[in-house]
């Protein structure tokens, strides 16, 4: 199970048919350029942009974000705003370095930073 189906789990929606995992699941996009069309693709990763659900949803699966951070390194801080994050630590040696690469390599294995990709 991808990380948009365990975020929609986690507000209660279950189920391949709903209206939620419409939104995040099987979408398509194409891209028009001085009247050029190019073909359909399929968009595997992201919120959707411009609708209602978008930042709801992502909202939801970054609200765990903070917590595994602090769980990682209490000494790391990370600031959410929006549909925007940041990761703030000081460096004074390079044990805080690694510090701040761990937390770094766990929001990547999560799914988080790479666009909430299956």
């Amino acid at each position: 199970m991808g990380v948009r189906q365990l975020c929609l789990r986690r507000i209660g929606v279950h189920g391949q048919k709903s209206l939620k995992t419409a939104v995040l699941c099987n979408r398509k996009q194409c891209v028009v350029l001085t009247g050029e069309k190019s073909s359909w693709f399929s968009v595997l990763s992201g919120m959707p942009q411009g609708s209602i659900l978008g930042p709801l949803l992502f909202l939801i699966c970054i609200n765990d974000l903070p917590e595994l951070c602090a769980r990682e390194d209490p000494s790391s801080e990370i600031f959410l705003y929006a549909d925007d994050s940041k990761i703030y630590k000081v460096i004074c040696n390079q044990s805080d370095q690694q510090k701040l690469q761990t937390i770094l390599n766990l929001i990547k294995k999560t799914g988080l930073t790479s666009g909430f990709s299956d």
